[in-house]
């Protein structure tokens, strides 16, 4: 859209791997590469809405402590080079169910939202396919293989968000297992901390939050485009 629009400022928006890549193109567009990507990164950007994540580099980091290992225990499977076989074997449909209601909270209005329009069945039917398995399984080996040492040359280097971010997550899944605040964290990735907006939400939802928690997503990132777009 830069490219027919180029004077039109974006808001990046993402949710899990969305996020990554959003927390990804802020930076990049910050710090452009010096190279030929460089003008693909020269648009305005108003801002960043990150849901339910940590910096890539600080996920890996976490495995230090037992319980998180375990809770993301798909992160260092899904990366290996035999887990499109086994997931496969497994049933990718099972394999998706299990996932969906491991991560998905306990608040029983989520949960129903989230399973709303058989939604659980239609991610089911997608990951029953080779070729979706395969692209998961892609994705989770560039988050292991790729992006931790991009991250650490980028802190190194100071290269940091520079525009306005919202940073919102579930505080009885990922809030828990990173210390309850991960505004603490985030103000380590961006530029300026008066930049970050950084909100945790209860009331046991989890790590769905657009759908767990619609109204309460909705109405921040309508907030934070409202400020950013002034």
């Amino acid at each position: 859209s830069h490219k027919l629009f180029p004077n039109r400022p974006i808001i990046l928006a993402g949710h899990d791997r969305g996020a990554r890549v959003c927390h990804r193109l802020a930076v990049s567009n910050a710090h452009p590469p010096q190279d030929d990507s460089a003008k693909l990164h020269s648009y305005k950007l108003l801002g960043t809405v990150l849901l339910d994540i940590v910096p890539t580099l600080v996920q890996w980091q976490s495995f230090a402590h037992p319980m998180a290992s375990v809770a993301y225990f798909h992160w260092p499977f899904l990366a290996s080079p035999v887990a499109a076989d086994m997931v496969e074997a497994y049933g990718g449909a099972k394999w998706t169910h299990l996932a969906l209601d491991r991560i998905c909270g306990d608040n029983a209005e989520g949960r129903k939202a989230m399973q709303s329009d058989d939604a659980w069945e239609v991610y089911e039917s997608l990951h029953s396919k080779r070729e979706a398995i395969e692209g998961s399984c892609a994705d989770y080996a560039s988050g292991c293989f790729d992006e931790p040492s991009l991250q650490e040359a980028d802190q190194r280097e100071d290269r940091k968000i520079q525009s306005p971010a919202l940073v919102m997550w579930s505080k009885a899944r990922l809030g828990k297992m990173h210390g309850g605040d991960l505004g603490s964290i985030w103000r380590e990735w961006v530029r300026d901390a008066s930049l970050l907006t950084a909100e945790g939400v209860g009331n046991d939802v989890g790590h769905y939050l657009p759908e767990e928690a619609s109204t309460v997503i909705g109405t921040a990132i309508k907030e934070f485009v409202e400020k950013v777009s002034k």
